[in-house]
């Protein structure tokens, strides 16, 4: 689907029915199109994708430790996008795209991102939905021709079928130069989210894997 036609093409119904569509349809940190938000990535050296970006908490907390740095949240949930939206009105270099996650990064360009977020992707553990999962071939694939050379690639999740995918991936194919994986979250340092939160008050293991593109 074309993110051109992501807001507009949302019915009249849905619209009543959600008012999220219409405020953060209209919100200023709503980018609006692939291109809008690659133009105004441009304008900054370092640029962080949060893919699934939910309510924001990360990317706000990210950001206020770097304001010059861009920062772009992608989901497709409006609720989760106005929240997010609203979290990062004071950084003049966020904001959020309404789009599905494996098709903003097959428009995204190549050598593009500093860092590339994935945190805690909906499992989908049936058979009948392995279509709907975010770590594929393919997205490996994108991951590594949209990081810039120095980039890193961050997944956390409670799922350890992701974690042994990406595992077995890069084993099988060697694309980035540097590869961790930890049975444990790698990125405590860094600012949580309110799945990490949940998890963390549930004593519930959490995995990590850590991508490093060297060329």
């Amino acid at each position: 689907m074309s993110m051109q036609l992501s807001l507009k093409g949302a019915s009249p119904v849905a619209a009543l029915k959600n008012p999220y569509i219409k405020a953060f349809e209209e919100h200023p940190k709503n980018f609006g199109t692939t291109a809008v938000a690659f133009q105004r990535a441009r304008l900054c050296r370092k640029r962080i994708l949060d893919l699934g970006c939910g309510n924001g908490h990360f990317l706000e907390r990210r950001l206020s430790e770097s304001p010059s740095t861009f920062g772009l949240g992608i989901d497709l949930r409006f609720k989760r996008l106005f929240r997010s939206s609203e979290k990062l009105a004071d950084f003049p270099h966020g904001g959020c795209l309404h789009m599905d996650i494996r098709d903003f990064l097959r428009e995204s360009p190549d050598q593009f991102w500093s860092e590339l977020w994935v945190q805690f992707p909906d499992p989908w553990p049936k058979d009948r939905h392995a279509k709907n999962r975010m770590i594929t071939a393919e997205f490996f694939f994108q991951v590594f021709r949209t990081l810039q050379v120095g980039g890193r690639f961050c997944f956390r999740s409670d799922a350890i079928a992701y974690w042994k995918l990406l595992q077995d991936l890069q084993s099988r194919h060697r694309l980035f130069g540097i590869a961790i994986y930890q049975g444990s979250d790698r990125f405590e340092s860094e600012p949580s989210t309110l799945f990490r939160e949940t998890f963390s008050k549930k004593r519930q293991r959490v995995f990590s894997v850590e991508f490093r593109r060297t060329h």
